[in-house]
């Protein structure tokens, strides 16, 4: 659909500043592109290059031909990429246009955008670094593992760039309450969600009490210590739950110390899936979704999950911002073994509260469509857009 632009709209340019795929990260931004491209904001979505059609109402700049990126890549690898991207972004980045760009960028490229008079929004996928590495450093000490670098050395470059930003969208409470913690004013953070592509749901949620032997819990994602498996594969063995089967669909971190390796292949009640590009098959064999992250920001399965009619046991940081904790699922802290232990034996052996909430999440989940919260997104950043304008006139 094209959409005729008012006069007032307001230029909205977003920057990925790598290869764009339309997966993982950059599938958020090119469906929030694509969704909040109206008639009163025109937004424009840059990148170096990618191999991404252009679809719907979705406004994609490539910033240089195949050939010229590939050449930049070779000659300079990521960090001359990314830097010649934020140099010709900033460049196009007029007076009063909104700036809103995605992962990878650098807090010279933010300073330069102030420089040019726009409005500056980020977008965090996860929360702020230093609060994730207060939850993850005795996380990983647990496991004997190394804590990620970026919990190190990210936090001072992290604090910096909120301090530039002249608006931050939240993903979820989750992250707001480490904004907050760290600093950042309420005032700057607008409160959003991510959602879910219809396609990546199937046609009609099931029921899934009836003519089934085995309860199936699924677990979709990166299966190592941020997401927390070795807590759920330990939690899962102490419950013990009958005729119960635990379902991992994603690939195995490095991090994911050897005893819990062996667990995934010895256990004979749990199943090891590597990635798959077919989740739908895995949605419509699942009973329960099961997600016992220690950090997220606000993760697409959980939406996904809900919007298949799967009843969700999960975390606060796996809770997004969909799930309501006793309608939809269960919201359980990852660090309360023998609640998490309970609830895996509620939901396996009662059909009732499984249908219950499947039937709930079904229901919720179609409020986070890309397009419901593209609207509600856009609604926001206008609201945002007004204070700053009035605050910059006076």
């Amino acid at each position: 659909m094209t959409h005729i632009k008012d006069r007032s709209s307001k230029n909205v340019r977003m920057l990925f500043t790598g290869y764009l795929t339309g997966r993982s990260h950059s599938h958020i931004c090119v469906e929030l592109a694509q969704h909040m491209n109206s008639r009163d904001l025109n937004v424009e979505l840059s990148a170096p290059q990618g191999n991404l059609e252009k679809q719907g109402s979705l406004n994609l700049r490539w910033q240089y031909s195949p050939l010229v990126n590939k050449l930049i890549y070779r000659f300079g690898g990521d960090s001359k990429q990314r830097e010649l991207s934020e140099r010709a972004h900033a460049r196009r980045v007029k007076k009063y246009d909104v700036c809103y760009p995605w992962a990878g960028f650098t807090v010279n490229y933010l300073e330069r955008v102030r420089q040019r008079g726009a409005m500056i929004v980020l977008e965090l996928f996860n929360s702020h670094i230093n609060y994730a590495a207060d939850i993850l450093a005795p996380v990983y000490e647990r496991e004997s593992q190394p804590l990620p670098s970026i919990y190190k050395h990210g936090i001072e470059e992290e604090n910096r760039r909120l301090e530039l930003a002249d608006a931050v969208f939240s993903p979820s409470a989750f992250v707001t309450k480490s904004l907050l913690e760290n600093g950042v004013s309420a005032d700057k953070i607008m409160e959003a969600s991510y959602g879910y592509s219809p396609s990546r749901v199937l046609a009609e949620a099931e029921s899934k009490s009836g003519g089934k032997n085995t309860v199936n819990f699924l677990f979709v994602g990166s299966v190592g210590v941020r997401k927390g498996v070795p807590y759920l594969l330990d939690y899962w063995a102490e419950a013990k739950p009958e005729n119960a089967k635990l379902t991992f669909v994603g690939e195995i971190s490095s991090d994911l110390p050897e005893k819990y390796r062996q667990k995934l292949h010895d256990d004979d009640s749990v199943e090891w899936v590597n990635y798959t590009t077919d989740i739908k098959k895995y949605f419509s064999e699942a009973d329960v979704f099961i997600f016992p992250s220690h950090e997220e920001g606000g993760p697409l399965v959980t939406y996904e999950a809900m919007a298949n009619g799967l009843p969700v046991l999960v975390s606060k940081a796996g809770a997004g911002r969909a799930v309501r904790d006793g309608i939809d699922g269960l919201v359980i802290d990852i660090d309360d073994k023998e609640q998490w232990i309970d609830a895996i034996r509620r939901l396996s052996s009662d059909s009732e509260l499984r249908e219950s909430m499947a039937a709930s999440a079904h229901e919720e989940a179609k409020h986070y469509t890309w397009t419901d919260v593209a609207a509600k997104r856009a609604k926001l950043l206008q609201e945002a857009y007004g204070k700053w304008k009035e605050n910059i006139s006076v």
